[in-house]
């Protein structure tokens, strides 16, 4: 699926799926559109658009505020790692899809 990458702090709350993680944690939040606690631990893939560089991670939040169904909210360290660290850049488009 493709979609726009957003991030997110934990802020030391847990997430939909229960559990507390740091930052540093690959995970995302899935939309509240198709949101459900069978994804919750599940690992999807994604890859930012314009430069090609691909991650793991797992889902463990809920999205409110996702552009649409495809889009991602991802931890801080998932998102440094698929822009190189430029959390400037606010938002990028992804391909993702559950592995």
């Amino acid at each position: 699926s493709g979609g726009i990458a957003t991030f997110y702090s934990q802020n030391g709350n847990a997430g939909s799926c229960g559990n507390y993680n740091s930052d540093n944690a690959m995970i995302v939040a899935v939309d509240s559109a198709i949101m459900n606690s069978a994804l919750c631990g599940k690992k999807v893939q994604i890859t930012n658009k314009s430069n090609g560089k691909t991650a793991t991670a797992t889902v463990a939040d809920t999205c409110p505020t996702c552009n649409n169904a495809n889009s991602l909210d991802m931890s801080k360290a998932l998102f440094g790692a698929l822009t190189d660290n430029n959390y400037g850049l606010g938002i990028f488009n992804i391909e993702w899809h559950f592995v």
